[in-house]
């Protein structure tokens, strides 16, 4: 205990020069020893490294001054506070001396370890926005029937959006007439559509939206023969299985440019005939359709 006691002795003192009336030096103390707590307060000198200031109102507020042993001033403030903040300007010296004493590192001040501050929290996750359900799509078409049976055409689609990244989509086709004319006389016209139900996976890199997948569905084709002696039609339904593949760029929130691809085989074979004539037309088992559509998604 006598050690202990003279340990604290040897500390360098911090001394409170008597304020004035308006805001006495017991304010200031008070606020050391709730701030500093390890800080000696001391009425008399003890030492070289004691430090001596004091708080009094002054003109625009308070003003805070510490000087060393010797005299020299070591830290003035003016606290710009009403006259009647005694114990609001004492706080605030209270804070001042206390950066101040870290800084010049005065040894009348023990060391403290501080806890270190909280962790803040993660941040939460951006909410993730729900991307439009439903799209519908039109657009010209390119149709390639056989190497010679190119045909302009027409498509059109309605898309909803399952669990990302999957859809499924009612694709509807149809393809301009194209006509075959025999030496031996007459012709056959052929018109063909398609209806289709695809499914799909998709990615959207950027502005860009990406998707492939099968596709199912069933060819249409309306064969009408005009011959020497006769004109007929008649009505052949194939079913059709291929792939799809589409592109598309987005042009705002619901409008999007897109460039699809698909390709479908027939299974079996079907053939128009004139009758009574060795005249036919074989159609194609394989069917490629290109086709540039604009896109848009209500919601």
């Amino acid at each position: 205990m006598l050690a202990l006691a003279l340990i604290v002795a040897a500390l360098p003192a911090f001394l409170v020069d008597e304020g004035d009336p308006r805001c006495p030096a017991a304010a200031l103390e008070d606020a050391i020893r709730a701030r500093l707590p390890g800080v000696q307060l001391a009425g008399a000198p003890s030492g070289p490294d004691d430090l001596r200031g004091w708080l009094r109102p002054a003109e625009g507020g308070f003003a805070l001054e510490v000087r060393r042993a010797g005299g020299e001033v070591a830290l003035r403030r003016q606290l710009p506070l009403g006259e009647d903040d005694c114990k609001l300007a004492a706080e605030t010296a209270a804070l001042i001396l206390d950066r101040f004493l870290d800084e010049i590192r005065w040894s009348g001040k023990p060391a403290s370890i501080e806890p270190l501050p909280a962790r803040p929290p993660p941040p939460m996750p951006a909410p993730l926005l729900e991307p439009p359900r439903f799209e519908f799509a039109a657009g010209p078409a390119v149709w390639l029937g056989a190497p010679n049976d190119v045909r302009a055409g027409g498509l059109i689609g309605a898309t909803v959006r399952l669990k990302v990244p999957f859809e499924a989509s009612f694709l509807a086709l149809v393809a301009a007439s194209s006509r075959t004319v025999f030496q031996a006389g007459g012709s056959i016209d052929v018109k063909q559509g398609a209806f289709a139900l695809s499914a799909a996976a998709c990615a959207e890199p950027g502005r860009f939206r990406l998707c492939a997948g099968p596709l199912a569905g069933a060819r249409a084709s309306l064969g009408n023969a005009a011959g020497v002696r006769q004109t007929a039609s008649a009505m052949m339904w194939q079913a059709e299985i291929g792939m799809q593949a589409r592109a598309a760029l987005r042009l705002g929130a619901s409008w999007l440019l897109g460039l699809q691809i698909l390709g479908g085989a027939v299974p079996g074979s079907g053939t128009f005939t004139i009758a009574g004539t060795d005249a036919h037309r074989t159609l194609s088992k394989f069917d490629a359709i290109a086709s540039i559509s604009l896109v848009f998604q209500p919601f």
